[in-house]
């Protein structure tokens, strides 16, 4: 099945603007047109593809952090499905402090009522996703606090989600939170910083046209 997710994905990539990692998620967005769903890990993991309009060019850019905690490698993410690369290119973030803020200018094209993921798409092309813990999707929203919606343009640097650090760590969940590029395949490369901690604010992420 695992096999068969990765060629679904690749088929939505080709087709439609994002797909989003969602373990568990029940009530996808009013956008979406299209999913798949996947064993890994023991979890479901389920790829949203939604329709964009007129997609820009792609303009080369340095994102800045979301988040303010120590950086992990994407490899190191305790899923497979992030750990792999195929839901997206990036880093991961194991947070300090429990806010997530715009890495860029953006519009939010994916927020599911839990407020454990958030996907947008930026001014210059790149779309990503900010998913917040592995698992915590099972949380049903105790602990998120969103502050934005489906459809709101954000600036770099607003706030968009606050959740409890300590409250997903007692309900046994990691709070790594990976950042990625999903539309990857469009670059030349994504490269994620090489530091070892980051501040919100500071880049985290460029894309190479």
């Amino acid at each position: 099945m695992y096999s068969g997710m990765i060629v679904s994905a690749v088929a939505f990539a080709a087709g439609f603007g994002m797909a989003f990692p969602l373990y568990k998620d029940e009530a996808p967005a009013p956008a979406v047109v299209a999913a798949s769903e996947t064993t890994t890990g023991g979890d479901i993991a389920m790829s949203v593809a939604q329709e964009e309009s007129a997609a820009p060019t792609l303009k080369r850019e340095i994102l800045k952090s979301p988040l303010t905690g120590e950086v992990v490698a994407l490899a190191n993410v305790p899923d497979e499905v992030f750990s792999s690369g195929v839901l997206g290119k990036g880093v991961a973030v194991n947070p300090a402090v429990g806010k997530v803020f715009a890495p860029a200018d953006a519009e939010v094209t994916t927020l599911f009522p839990t407020g454990h993921a958030i996907g947008m798409k930026t001014v210059n092309g790149a779309e990503l996703l900010i998913h917040i813990g592995m698992d915590t999707v099972k949380m049903n929203g105790d602990g998120f606090k969103t502050h934005v919606q489906q459809g709101d343009k954000v600036k770099a640097g607003q706030l968009l989600i606050e959740f409890d650090i300590a409250k997903i760590k007692a309900a046994g969940y990691p709070v790594i939170t990976p950042v990625v590029v999903t539309n990857y395949g469009d670059y030349k490369d994504i490269v994620p910083t090489d530091g070892k901690d980051i501040k919100q604010g500071d880049n985290i992420i460029s894309t190479v046209v």
